[in-house]
């Protein structure tokens, strides 16, 4: 009862006159959503995301916003574990609107907000990404969104463009939370059948945007950090169990297949011509000569 209690005054002071106590109590909420006792109660889940869609939709304090989006990429990743744990006895109860509600948002905080606010966004759609690769197609066509697919469409359309987006920023902490994050995404999307079709033009055209924006980060970063977040996420995705991806096409008609090995030796090129200023550098530039060797591409 007196857990109840607090929760139910924490989230009522989402809702506060001061900026301060609305900024603390998002971050408590952020805080709580990944207690044991609390990341699997689907009302608890529910009541957060409600309050985080209302924060991040319509206050404008900068410390607030900075907070909620903070507490979604932890609400995201509650998401992934429960799904993970608990497979269709979790992803069949919590509210499909809800996740598209919350993907929306923060897709166009992504494409809107300041850098500091994208470290923790790029996290969100990445999570998020891969929760709905993890819906059963009959389920989501037999669910509230069944008369919104085509809209469910636009917005996976919408928030891969705006994660891949993310590869300009001039912050490095987006862009090793973005090649993390896209890992993540296509881990479950490289074997999702959307609409129960095998080869859907939308999937591949998705993949094929990440795996162009892993590519250009992994050979053209000059941040060590960055080029081994981008080379794990690569490293995490084997397509040789999947001929169709190992002959997707990337821009310009290249073989993903071929431009993967091109990676790996371009990369391997420049990290051993590179001097390293020091001793931190130097341990950067011997872990990613390590992943660039177990980088192993697809084998026909």
């Amino acid at each position: 009862s007196k857990r109840i209690f607090l929760l139910t005054n924490i989230l009522h002071l989402t809702r506060s006159q001061s900026n301060l106590i609305r900024s603390a109590s998002i971050r408590a909420l952020g805080v709580y959503v990944t207690f044991t006792s609390l990341k699997e109660d689907m009302n608890f889940l529910n009541d957060v995301s409600m309050s985080l869609l209302q924060l991040l939709g319509n206050d404008t304090n900068n410390l607030e916003r900075q907070k909620a989006a903070w507490s979604m990429s932890n609400l995201s990743e509650v998401l992934v574990e429960n799904s993970d744990k608990l497979g269709h006895l979790f992803t069949d109860d919590f509210r499909l609107v809800v996740w598209l509600n919350l993907i929306r948002i923060s897709t166009e905080l992504c494409v809107n907000e300041s850098e500091k606010l994208k470290s923790y966004l790029v996290r969100t759609l990445g999570n998020l990404l891969n929760y709905i690769a993890k819906i059963n197609s009959d389920k989501l066509m037999s669910s509230e969104l069944s008369a919104r697919v085509d809209e469910c469409e636009l917005v996976i359309t919408r928030a891969v463009d705006a994660l891949c987006s993310c590869k300009h920023s001039k912050m490095l902490k987006v862009k090793w939370n973005l090649s993390y994050s896209i890992g993540v995404a296509m881990r479950q999307m490289i074997g999702w059948k959307w609409r129960g079709e095998d080869d859907a033009g939308l999937l591949s055209k998705w993949l094929r945007t990440f795996y162009e924006t892993l590519l250009e980060l992994f050979t053209k970063s000059n941040n060590y950090k960055v080029r081994i977040n981008a080379c794990v996420a690569l490293m995490t995705i084997n397509l040789s169990d999947s001929n169709k991806w190992s002959q997707m096409e990337l821009s310009g008609k290249e073989r993903l297949l071929v431009r993967l090995w091109q990676s790996a030796v371009e990369a391997f090129d420049k990290v051993l011509a590179h001097a390293s200023a020091n001793d931190t550098e130097q341990q950067h530039k011997t872990t990613l000569i390590f992943q660039v060797n177990e980088y192993h591409a697809p084998k026909n």
